[in-house]
């Protein structure tokens, strides 16, 4: 376990140090892009948040990169995610289509 621990530190310095940390900078950034407070309720809300931060996580990252060129993985990534996004808008608006 020690080695691994090992690898993990040296990897989050790896990161860290080529994306910065965008993690602190979240907070703010959501609360204005909600408009302030945020409360969900449902699994779906729940749901649709989560997969919502995965292309944010992306952006960020994308941002950290723009002085050098940009990053392409995180775009690749960034398209997956948000089709991702809408399979599960498109599946939750069927479904709440049956219901009625």
């Amino acid at each position: 376990m020690p080695d691994r621990l090992a690898r993990l530190g040296k990897l989050y310095r790896d990161r860290n140090g080529a994306y910065g940390d965008p993690f602190v900078e979240f907070g703010h950034a959501l609360y204005v892009m909600f408009g302030g407070p945020l409360t969900l309720e449902t699994p779906e809300e729940f749901g649709r948040f989560s997969l919502f931060m995965a292309p944010i996580g992306k952006i960020s990252r994308y941002c950290a990169s723009i002085k050098r060129g940009g990053h392409a993985d995180s775009l690749d990534d960034l398209a997956v995610y948000a089709q991702i996004l809408r399979e599960y808008d498109d599946e939750w608006a069927k479904r709440r289509k049956r219901r009625r």
